[in-house]
Formats: C-alpha cells, structure tokens, sequence
C-alpha cells in the first residue's frame, strides 16, 4: 500500500512496465502479473504483483558458507556476479532503476521482501552446483530512468549502508526544506560494488555500515577511503589471473579492488554500467579458468615426465 506522490507514481510505473514487458531475463524474477486498487478520496493504492517462487536468498546463502568456516571461492563469486550484473543490465536496457539492491531485504518471517534470490532450476546460460539460479526481485521502491539521466526523488529509497552518496547526503535549501535526491542507474551500480564486497569477504565484512561512513566517504573525511579487500580477507581469492586493463598478473582479490574503486566513484557518472562490469567479471572468469586449466596441465605433464624418468 502506497500514498498518492510522484516517487510512488513512478514505482507504480517501473512495475508496470516489469510485468508487460514482453522480454525476459533469466536472472530477473519473473512476475507474471500486476494490478492495484486505487483509493481516490484516501489517495492510496494498494499493489498486488504475483512473481515466481524462489528458495533463498544470497544472504542466507552466504551465511551457510561462512558459518562452515568455508570462503566464498572465486568461481562461486564470478558466476553469481555475472547472474546478478546480467539482471540488472536487463533492467537498465528497459528503462527500469531498481533503487534497493542489496543481499537481502529482511530475515524470516519477511523472507518475501528479498532482493537477490535463487531458485534451483538451472538457466540456459550457466551451470552451478545443485541448480542455482540467481535473480533480482522486489522492485517496489524501482523508477523509470532515461538513459544517460537522472530521476528527482523527493525520498531516500533504498537501504542502509547500501544507499549511494547522491541518496544518502541529506541536504537542505536556505528555508530549511531537504532537497531531493538524483537518482540514477549508476546508483545500482554502487550498491553492486556493496555486494561484492560482502560477498568476497564471505560477509565477514562490509565496505560501509551505515549512511554515515557514506557521507563521510564522499566529502573525504581522514580515514574514510575507498573500501578495499586485503590478502587476509579470502585466502580462496589468492588465484592469480590477468587483468582485463593492464594485462598484468595479478590475485584475485586484486582484481576486484580496481572493480570496487569504479563502483566507488563519488562521481555516479565515473562509474561504470551493469554491462562494462559484466564483461570485466566474464573475463576474469575466462581468464582464472584457463590459469587453472594451464596450471592443472603443467602438474600432469610434469608428473608423467617424472614417472617416466622413474
């Protein structure tokens, strides 16, 4: 149930737009119908939007890692970052900014209001153990944005510590009155950079805890400097592959602090689009598959050239 408002006309819209589009992502849950009523003396509307039932979120599938006292493996982290990235890019494509990623948007009984989610059907474009697809869902608080353009917000939508600088600094005019917000598809972008680094630390720890530490980072306060992963962070991540840039060799977790510095930008037009970042993480991907392939074909070569000289 949402009051009458042009933030909440534009959410109405974006789901609209999500539930009759005629194009599909496999990494965006589906929703397969919307309506509401409308209230005209009370100015309300109540929504309704029927989707797919998924199993789990990425939170909670975190959480069953780490409290293994396993890592999230660089495998596990390049395949759920492509699924997620090729979700939102197929929202950026339609028009639609979805204003409230983030690992999860509540623990059970509110398991209905998550983001990212799995269900265990395998998708036409990759294969994870035991089936896992990993989709974008709950767009209530998503808008309509124009390529290259920002939306006004008279609200802060979005979520804690996930929130971009642009949406968290709260300003106010000369009588007192808070500015609105401009909202932009490279806001998603820095909720994705929140994401990841969670989940390279396995959610052992976040780049920001709250709006606060966001600000602060923004206007460049002593000690508030771009989050970064040390080699302590992940021993799984220590694989080394090449950087996309540069063509350097490099460790994983290295790679993706030159991602987290782009998602990071206080500028939200220096960060990059869901699609570049995807291309980068496929080409890590590609690229720590085949420095384990080669490494695994070196050690048979030389353990049958030493078998051999036996």
């Amino acid at each position: 149930m949402v009051n009458d408002s042009p933030d909440n006309r534009m959410e109405l819209l974006a789901l609209q737009s999500m539930a009759k589009s005629t194009a599909h992502s496999d990494h965006v849950v589906e929703i397969f119908d919307f309506w509401f009523n409308t209230n005209v003396n009370e100015h309300i509307y109540r929504s309704f939007i029927l989707m797919r039932l998924c199993e789990g979120t990425l939170e909670s599938h975190v959480a069953q890692i780490r409290e293994s006292t396993q890592h999230v493996t660089s495998q596990q982290l390049f395949v759920i970052m492509d699924q997620i990235l090729s979700g939102l890019q197929h929202c950026h494509e339609h028009g639609i900014c979805h204003r409230d990623l983030k690992m999860s948007n509540g623990t059970p009984p509110y398991s209905l209001l998550n983001i990212v989610l799995f269900h265990n059907d395998r998708c036409s474009c990759h294969g994870l153990p035991h089936g896992k697809s990993w989709v974008l869902a709950d767009f209530g608080f998503s808008t309509i944005s124009k390529i290259s353009s920002s939306t006004i917000s008279t609200t802060r939508r979005g979520t804690d510590a996930y929130r971009s600088p642009e949406i968290a600094d709260v300003n106010f005019d000369t009588d007192g009155n808070l500015q609105p917000a401009e909202v932009s598809r490279k806001s998603d972008i820095w909720a994705i950079g929140c994401i990841l680094f969670r989940l390279a630390t396995t959610d052992r720890r976040a780049p920001f805890w709250n709006d606060y530490a966001v600000v602060a980072y923004k206007r460049q306060y002593p000690g508030h400097d771009v989050p970064q992963l040390t080699e302590f962070d992940n021993p799984a991540l220590s694989e080394t592959i090449i950087c996309p840039d540069t063509g350097l060799v490099m460790q994983v977790w290295e790679q993706i602090n030159i991602i987290l510095k782009l998602c990071f930008e206080r500028n939200p037009a220096a960060r990059p689009t869901a699609a570049h970042l995807r291309e980068r993480f496929e080409a890590c991907a590609l690229n720590c598959w085949f420095s384990t392939f080669v490494g695994d074909l070196a050690r048979m070569t030389l353990t049958a050239l030493c078998a051999a000289s036996i």
